[in-house]
């Protein structure tokens, strides 16, 4: 079993300034920078999460070779994503890697640079669901090895690990899990095989009450 937690931009919404402030200033300051409110509040609801789940440790991060964060000293790892009305963190030992995706048509043009043949045709039976499912699955990947899109997507192939085949990379063993929720594909990456994923949703109320009792 592995877990995720999730929290919307409606309950991010909800944290006074003086919470962001207090816990995670840098990241606080450096979300001012962004044109529009849903970045904003994006950037803030991943300090939120973080902070929900590690406590204080913006000033434990640092990054590794390719920009990945870490927290410096903590035995477990973490990942970020998000997409629309949604900010996910994962956490566990171990390379991990998570992506939270809701595709529309116009990311289907993107699919002949991305995919390999035979994901290119395993798709073809539902298009718009399995382009998110096979992206959402290779973005967790690129994350859990730490390189981004210095990995090419269309280097590596991954219906083996739809399947729950590991996917052998980088020197490491990676096993993914796929999940939808509420209109969206969330898929976690991780080391050790994956028999189900629970999704938590945090709300705002959650993490205030847990700064109190801190």
């Amino acid at each position: 079993m592995a877990r995720v937690y999730v929290i919307q931009l409606s309950e991010i919404k909800k944290l006074p300034p003086a919470f962001a402030a207090a816990h995670f200033p840098r990241r606080w300051y450096d979300s001012a920078r962004f044109r529009f409110e849903a970045d904003r509040l994006r950037s803030t609801g991943a300090g939120a999460l973080l902070w929900y789940r590690f406590g204080g440790v913006e000033k434990q991060l640092q990054s590794g070779a390719y920009g990945k964060p870490y927290i410096k000293d903590c035995a477990q790892q973490f990942n970020l994503s998000h997409s629309g009305e949604y900010v996910v963190l994962a956490f566990g030992e171990g390379n991990i890697g998570v992506d939270i995706e809701k595709c529309t048509e116009n990311n289907l043009v993107a699919a002949k640079r991305v995919y390999t043949p035979a994901e290119l045709e395993w798709m073809q039976a539902e298009p718009l669901s399995r382009f998110e499912t096979l992206w959402t699955v290779k973005e967790s990947v690129m994350k859990a090895v730490g390189k981004g899109f210095q990995l090419e997507p269309s280097s590596f192939e991954v219906l083996g690990m739809l399947n729950g085949e590991a996917l052998a990379i980088d020197g490491v063993r990676l096993y993914c899990f796929t999940k939808r929720y509420r209109g969206y594909t969330i898929s976690l990456c991780r080391e050790k095989p994956i028999q189900s994923l629970i999704i938590k949703e945090i709300s705002a109320e959650e993490i205030l009450n847990r700064e109190k009792n801190a």
